[in-house]
């Protein structure tokens, strides 16, 4: 019996074992593709007698489901009332002998790779009688009878399900955008306060503005609600843009945008792009990521063009986001000059003014 602490040993000892093997038999909660094992699992043919493999949470890679979907020893553990969790790895030597490598590392590039791993080796030297082997094979027949074929899979269903659930776990992980990963969530203040916690310190704040925030928000929804931004007075859509102050109404709030002098000329002479894009994000209801990335395809549009590059310039975070969290505030926060240096460090990423995406991630 041989304890395997690392992935090094890992992809060794598989390799070994496989190499030498007649027929090798695995039950895994998830496989992927893309990694040494992989191939020589794939090269190995009809060395293999029957492979189940999980699929829960959509953390089995589909293109290991389309590569296996017509093999026969190969079945997928589709049932839902629990979680198929085992890693075990059977290997049937000549003359008898057997291996059986178990442990917490699934057929994945990160259980064979970057993970950390721990795994036994066990031989027919440990038990001569083979009840190990024996009750292993049993355990493995009996999840592969329960398993189905990969071709009772909707690829394309299971391709979407597994990236919706991707972004929540690049989020989770602290990676944010296309930049290098921030901090996880469980580090991140603002999104382990309870709501009551988050709404004192909102009440309490230093600058005692909450009702005065309110009334902004309100006078904003109610222009909103009254027609389209370019349907508006210039004034309000000043008011909106956040470049126009009242002595009643500190619209600045929100963003100041009174130094953007492209957007503010824009907003003052031609605010019909921009109008255009904010109708892309509806006033009320959810929010999507395709409404968000029209909202920016149409707001890049208002701005102009470099005169080499043909791409628009001027434009950034700061004003698109003002637009945005004054029609949306449930989902949207301008990030400008001001709050960047303190709410950036506080997911621990950095975000170019350009990273669109990175911003709604």
């Amino acid at each position: 019996m041989e304890l395997i602490a690392s992935s090094a040993k890992l992809m060794r000892t598989f390799q070994t074992q496989l190499d030498s093997c007649i027929t090798v038999h695995l039950a895994v909660a998830w496989a992927s593709v893309s990694f040494p094992e992989y191939h020589a699992l794939v090269a190995a043919g009809q060395e293999i007698g029957r492979a189940v493999i999980g699929t829960h949470f959509y953390q089995t890679a589909p293109e290991f489901i389309e590569q296996f979907a017509n093999d026969k020893r190969v079945r997928f553990a589709l049932d839902h009332s629990g979680v198929f969790h085992p890693k075990l790895y059977l290997f049937e030597h000549a003359h008898g002998g057997w291996s059986c490598i178990v442990g917490s590392a699934n057929f994945t590039a990160g259980g064979f790779g970057r993970n950390q791993e721990a795994c036994l080796l066990v031989t027919e030297a440990d038990d001569p009688n083979g009840a190990i082997w024996a009750k292993a094979l049993q355990s493995i027949k009996g999840y592969w009878k329960d398993a189905k074929p990969g071709t009772s899979i909707d690829l394309d269903r299971y391709r979407a399900m597994r990236e919706r659930l991707a972004r929540s776990l690049t989020h989770a992980a602290g990676q944010f955008g296309a930049g290098k990963p921030g901090r996880p969530i469980e580090e991140i203040a603002a999104i382990n306060l309870s709501r009551d916690e988050f709404f004192n310190l909102v009440r309490e704040g230093s600058h005692h503005s909450l009702e005065r925030r309110l009334n902004v928000l309100g006078a904003a929804r109610s222009l909103f609600e009254t027609g389209q931004f370019n349907a508006m007075e210039r004034e309000d859509r000043q008011r909106i843009a956040g470049f126009r102050e009242d002595n009643d109404m500190t619209w600045g709030w929100f963003g100041f945008m009174g130094g953007a002098g492209v957007f503010t000329k824009i907003v003052n002479e031609n605010p019909d792009p921009l109008s255009d894009a904010l109708d892309q994000v509806p006033l009320n209801g959810q929010v999507t990521r395709e409404d968000y990335l029209a909202f920016v395809d149409r707001y890049m549009r208002a701005f102009p063009l470099h005169p080499k590059s043909g791409e628009p310039t001027r434009h950034g975070l700061g004003t698109a986001t003002r637009l945005l969290a004054m029609k949306r505030p449930d989902y949207f926060v301008c990030l400008d000059r001001a709050n960047r240096p303190h709410l950036l460090p506080d997911f621990g990423v950095t975000l170019p003014t350009h990273d669109y995406e990175g911003d709604w991630d």
